[in-house]
């Protein structure tokens, strides 16, 4: 790999979180430089994003798992059940989420190795 490719990449990746890259139209970029990773430090950029990410869907879990409370905190009408299971449902999904990026994240860790 060029110099120039390898700085370019690297570059990329430490900044990727901050260049919003988790959003849906970036997912193909996020690939590419996963598989182009080839040196610790890009391996330890991308363990970084993905720990990140894991930070992110924590955060989305905690903020379902608050909206469920909500809806059922004192109340048995159908539509707040409907709304709490639903909030619990998304966290759940939202807490696998960060499972799955945080293996991720050590993955590229144990490559930057």
């Amino acid at each position: 790999m060029s110099l120039f490719r390898t700085v370019t990449l690297g570059f990329a990746i430490a900044v990727a979180p901050m260049a919003g890259i988790a959003e849906a139209d970036d997912h193909g970029l996020e690939q590419i430089l996963a598989e182009t990773a080839t040196t610790p430090a890009q391996h330890q950029a991308l363990a970084k994003y993905y720990r990140a990410k894991a930070a992110d869907a924590k955060a989305e879990a905690e903020s379902h798992r608050t909206m469920a409370k909500n809806y059922s905190a004192g109340t048995s009408m159908p539509l707040a059940r409907q709304r709490s299971e639903h909030c619990g449902k998304l966290s759940a999904l939202a807490d696998s989420q960060a499972a799955e990026y945080e293996k991720l994240a050590a993955s590229h860790e144990t490559q930057a190795k």
